[in-house]
């Protein structure tokens, strides 16, 4: 059984960048990852839990700390996550992004479509009366779908080609706890359920839980927040950058599967092509088999 961690970051209201990033392993390193984060990272260092802004910005538990606490301690967490996603399990890194201002540049009517809308024919011209809302000011939903079949595509089974044959473990998901969200997220997530898409059958269920529960999402919420500043100073000043921080943790993820996708102007235009809005029915992401949009 595989289990996928994720985190968001940037979904406040006057962000840049949104973000959903996470990793897929198998329970046994699930295990492994909760208890190696909780002995050599947090009980060595004294802290009750970790949040990535927290630490980035020398808040919370990591008030006061130097410079060398702050890099003794990313060093020792980064080596728990290098050893737990171990590249002979079936381990995955996803980070999937967007600029918050070309989302909004859509249409109110392609918002709704691609963040789990569902309308029917009005009878009156391009007007849409629309059944199921979706969530026109909230990128996060259509990251969400993203992340989730992300995760069950880059761990399913191969020929030897490396063609996907939409086989292999079910994916159970394990998102961070967003009172809001939820509703309207496991809304999306039964209905990717029932979409015509090759690895639906591999999508298990969905649980939302806190990160003091849920050890491995401390893990996820430390890909998030790093995507999300790297990405925020590249929109922001146009410098493709990495701090050291961020570079040591990527590092250990670049010879593993790894997917990330950046949703631009672009892709936008591919989405709505592949995917049109039709009465009835509900945007689904292209099939992984197609080879196709982000």
């Amino acid at each position: 059984m595989l289990k996928a961690y994720f985190d968001e970051s940037g979904i406040h209201s006057d962000s840049h960048i949104c973000v959903v990033a996470g990793f897929v392993l198998s329970s046994k390193w699930a295990v492994a990852m909760s208890n190696e984060w909780q002995n050599n990272v947090l009980y060595k260092y004294r802290i009750p839990y970790f949040h990535a802004k927290e630490f980035a910005q020398r808040q919370g538990p990591f008030r006061g700390w130097s410079d060398k606490q702050l890099r003794d301690f990313s060093i020792d967490a980064i080596a728990v996550i290098s050893t737990c996603l171990n590249p002979l399990d079936s381990s995955a890194v996803i980070a999937t992004a967007l600029t918050s201002k070309s989302f909004l540049a859509l249409s109110v009517d392609q918002r709704r479509w691609l963040t789990g809308g569902q309308y029917v024919d009005s009878g009156d011209g391009d007007r849409k009366k629309w059944k199921k809302q979706g969530a026109p000011t909230k990128p996060y939903f259509l990251l969400f779908q993203q992340a989730v079949l992300d995760a069950v595509k880059l761990t399913q089974d191969t020929d030897f080609h490396g063609r996907g044959l939409g086989t292999g473990d079910h994916v159970h998901f394990i998102f961070d706890q967003q009172t809001e969200y939820e509703p309207t997220a496991r809304a999306v997530f039964r209905a990717m359920k029932r979409m015509p898409i090759s690895v639906r059958d591999r999508m298990g269920d969905i649980v939302f839980s806190s990160k003091m529960r849920e050890i491995p999402l401390q893990v996820a919420d430390f890909f998030a927040y790093e995507s999300f500043a790297y990405l925020c100073l590249r929109e922001t000043t146009g410098k493709d950058a990495l701090t050291n921080q961020a570079y040591r943790l990527f590092e250990t993820i670049w010879h593993r599967q790894l997917r990330s996708t950046f949703i631009n102007d672009k892709i936008w235009g591919q989405l709505l092509t592949y995917c049109p809005m039709k009465p009835k029915e509900r945007f689904v992401l292209p099939d992984p088999r197609l080879n196709v949009g982000p």
